[in-house]
């Protein structure tokens, strides 16, 4: 499996340079997904979740006195931007053919990729029905 962030930094790495690359994504509810990724695609700072600010300055820490070039959609939810901090004009949308060349460079699945779920799901579990339990068995 390829994820959107790594798709994102791919996409991008053309036109960063020697700069790192910062996928960030409005994942709403005033938070963002993020992670880092080197020049030559190697994850530095695997995908999360945080609010804008925070994502931030994870990403400065990670990155050290390096620059990094921001992409996504949520880039810009994450307000002033330090000095080594830019964004690269790559566009918001993944392409498929950065998808199809990652996938043909990753090693070979042992099976069915797994979703990667950087926060827990909406929905719960509903509470039992006023009804459970009041039929008997086999009605």
């Amino acid at each position: 499996g390829v994820t959107s962030l790594e798709a994102l930094a791919a996409g991008a790495n053309r036109l960063a340079g020697q700069s790192l690359v910062a996928p960030v994504v409005d994942a709403r509810r005033g938070q963002v997904y993020a992670g880092l990724y080197e020049p030559g695609g190697a994850c530095r700072l695997a995908p999360f979740v945080a609010e804008p600010q925070e994502a931030l300055g994870r990403l400065v820490d990670a990155a050290g006195p390096d620059a990094i070039g921001l992409v996504g959609d949520g880039a810009i939810l994450l307000g002033a931007l330090p000095g080594n901090v830019g964004t690269l004009d790559a566009g918001d949308q993944i392409e498929a053919s950065v998808v199809a060349r990652l996938a043909a460079g990753a090693p070979s699945p042992s099976g069915p990729p797994s979703p990667l779920y950087l926060r827990p799901p909406d929905a719960r579990r509903g509470a039992p029905s006023l009804f459970e339990g009041l039929l008997g068995e086999g009605a």
